[in-house]
Parts: C-alpha cells; sequence; structure tokens
C-alpha cells in the first residue's frame, strides 16, 4: 500500500508545495488532476524518491522511504517503483529486449526473459524485441515505456502525462493497459495529468 502525511516541497525559487495526504490500499489505483504549475511531476517525483521531501512521510509497504539516504532510496526505486514519464528513456544503441534486460538487472538479480516475453506479448511488441529503439513507431516506444516501468514488478507505478498527446481512442487504450498492467502486478497506480478525459476512466481522484 500506499500512504503519505503532510508532504511538503520548496525549490530554490522559493515556491512551495504541499500536498493532500494520499492512502491507498495494496492494488488500487488513483488519479491525480489539475492544471499546469500546480505540482502534479513535483509530486510525482516525490513519490518516486527524485526529489528530496521538505516535510513529511513516504511509506510503500511497511517501507518508510522519506528516512532513506540517496543511496538506499535509489536502490530501492530501482526495485519497487516503476515509472513511465512524459519523455521516454531508452538506450537507442540496445535493442528492445537488452533495454528490458537492463531495467531488470540488480547486483543479486538475473534478468527474467519468461517475465519480458510474457510482458511484451500483453503489449504487443513480442515482434519488436530484437529490434533497436530507433526502429519503433512512436506507439511502439510508448509501449516499451510502459513495459519497462512494469518489467520489474513494481510495487507502485507513477505514469505522468500518458495521455498528453494522444486522441481519444489511443488515450483509452494506454489508460486502459496501465491499469491492467498494474493490477496484474498488484500494484499501486498513480497517474498524473491535466487531460479530463482520464477523470471517467478512474474511480478514486485528487484534484490539487
Amino acid at each position: 500500500m500506499l500512504r503519505t502525511h503532510g508532504l511538503q516541497f520548496s525549490y530554490p525559487n522559493g515556491k512551495g508545495f504541499r500536498f493532500p495526504d494520499i492512502v491507498l490500499s495494496e492494488g488500487k489505483h488513483l488519479l491525480v488532476l489539475g492544471p499546469s504549475g500546480v505540482g502534479k511531476t513535483t509530486l510525482l517525483h516525490l513519490l518516486s524518491g527524485l526529489l528530496p521531501l521538505a516535510a513529511g512521510s513516504i511509506h510503500i509497504g511497511d517501507t518508510d522511504i522519506s528516512i532513506f539516504s540517496r543511496k538506499e532510496l535509489d536502490d530501492f526505486r530501482g526495485r519497487y517503483i516503476g515509472a513511465v514519464f512524459q519523455k521516454s528513456y531508452f538506450v537507442k544503441s540496445l535493442t528492445v529486449a537488452e533495454n528490458l534486460a537492463l531495467r531488470q538487472c540488480f547486483p543479486d538479480k538475473r534478468p527474467d526473459t519468461e517475465r519480458m516475453t510474457e510482458l511484451s506479448e500483453r503489449l504487443g511488441i513480442a515482434d519488436q524485441l530484437p529490434k533497436k529503439v530507433q526502429e519503433l513507431s512512436e506507439g511502439q516506444r510508448q509501449r516499451l515505456s510502459i513495459a519497462l516501468g512494469l518489467i520489474h514488478r513494481p510495487k507502485i507505478v507513477l505514469a505522468d502525462e500518458p495521455t498528453s498527446d494522444l486522441d481519444d481512442g489511443n488515450c483509452e487504450k494506454v489508460v486502459g493497459l496501465l491499469k491492467e498492467e498494474a493490477s496484474l502486478a498488484n500494484a499501486n497506480l498513480i497517474i498524473i495529468t491535466h487531460d479530463q478525459r482520464v477523470k471517467e476512466m478512474f474511480t478514486d481522484h485528487l484534484e490539487l
């Protein structure tokens, strides 16, 4: 489960944010809505451990990540947090399969090829595994981005504006994929967006 309390953050220019508390039981989904400038991406970066808290706490399962050192936080994020960013990050010199294998690697773990095949088949990119990333279409890259966020079976999946450049049909497909894959992993899914089309696809909403 995910639980936050009293989250605050301030940028060096003095702009600060206070966020409502979040409580999500295991496997539940949340949509965070709001216009530009209200701190949606800041909240996502706090939840993923990419920004340090000015105040408050974040519990993922029984773990309080707000007390971690930077190294501990990096390790925890790599193992248990999946992120689908608005701008996808790939190693373009590697194949799709190699990018997915790289995302699975930890000091005590080896790539799980069975998991890679199973997930890529569900996302419709199994036939793209041998190809270099630059050979993919935009839609295929988006599905690879989702696969990279889910390949290691995270406890929490965070998606930043995943539908911002999509038409209505693809908007529904991408949100459906994220919800389905998070549910299969029994992970919390949090989507942050200004896209009001997504609102009817979620039961739980938080408006900033």
